[in-house]
């Protein structure tokens, strides 16, 4: 009992402390069975199109999708291979990247991003990737397990020439953390170390899971998403003090999130046979309390 009251006035503390806004649904929409396992999401023209993959096991293809979420088209990336793909960014000039990054048993010390350039995505029904490797220096000697398991990443966007990437941490930390990388994407081998660990949930630490990212250009702000919020940070300081917290309208496979434009978003969430869910596409807008 005493435990549980420790634990209950650590929670109390840790969220004491966390600004929160409002979400506002403007549509729900079903996707195409062809995009169950969706985990990666990004608009060129605020929401006029989207690009769209599905996580590991799946083709390695990117769908092209209209603005209510049909599949107008299917681009082949005809030589890589999806291993676990779980996010898309871009720096909305040259290039598309594809994180396959997924680790969720923690098994992969070598992780691949392919680099697509945005024209041949655009103009092609087929497409050649480069790659650009990440080796983590600090995976351990053995399969991570307990405080080691910090080496799957679901949650990554560019900002200002550079990629982050955020580690789906497996730890049950009060608060939760995430390790932040960083890299400059260019095609060949990088040896990577976390630059900070970042303390930002107190809730059940399945629920805060990083699983998706985006940077706002409009913002200025770097937005993460988990099952059951979207949070908003300063980056690149990711200052707990100055986080924002939005709570989604229900429990979800949330998996990805990109920006509209004056403070709307998409996010998509994969199908979850428990939760009864199918596949779908939300549009929403985020409102700061006054």
């Amino acid at each position: 009992m005493k435990r549980t009251l420790i634990i209950y006035n650590l929670l109390l503390l840790i969220t004491a402390n966390i600004l929160s806004g409002q979400v506002l649904v403007n549509s729900l929409i079903i996707l195409t069975p062809d995009l169950h396992e969706i985990s990666g999401l990004i608009t060129l023209d605020r929401g006029q199109h989207y690009y769209a993959i599905n996580d590991g096991g799946n083709e390695a293809v990117i769908y092209q999708l209209d603005s209510v979420g049909r599949v107008e088209r299917k681009v082949s990336v005809v030589n890589a291979i999806n291993r676990d793909w779980e996010e898309l960014t871009t720096d909305g000039k040259e290039y598309l990247y594809i994180a396959d990054t997924g680790n969720n048993k923690q098994k992969r010390q070598r992780v691949v991003i392919y680099r697509i350039r945005l024209v041949d995505l655009i103009g092609d029904n087929a497409v050649q990737a480069d790659s650009i490797e990440i080796i983590y220096q600090q995976y351990p000697d053995k399969k991570p397990k307990g405080k080691d398991r910090k080496f799957d990443v679901e949650a990554m966007c560019w900002m200002k020439d550079k990629i982050y990437f955020f580690t789906k941490n497996w730890m049950q930390d009060i608060p939760l953390k995430t390790d932040l990388y960083t890299l400059y994407p260019n095609p060949g081998i990088h040896t990577l170390s976390p630059e900070k660990s970042i303390a930002y949930s107190g809730r059940f630490f399945m629920e805060s899971q990083l699983t998706g990212s985006c940077f706002d250009q409009e913002s200025n702000n770097i937005y993460w998403l988990t099952e059951t919020q979207i949070i908003q940070t300063d980056a690149p300081s990711f200052k707990r003090k100055k986080m924002v917290t939005y709570d989604l309208p229900e429990l979800g496979q949330w998996e990805s999130i990109c920006p509209l434009g004056n403070s709307r978003f998409a996010v998509a969430r994969e199908r979850n046979k428990v939760f009864g869910q199918e596949a779908a596409l939300m549009i929403l807008s985020l409102k700061s309390q006054d």
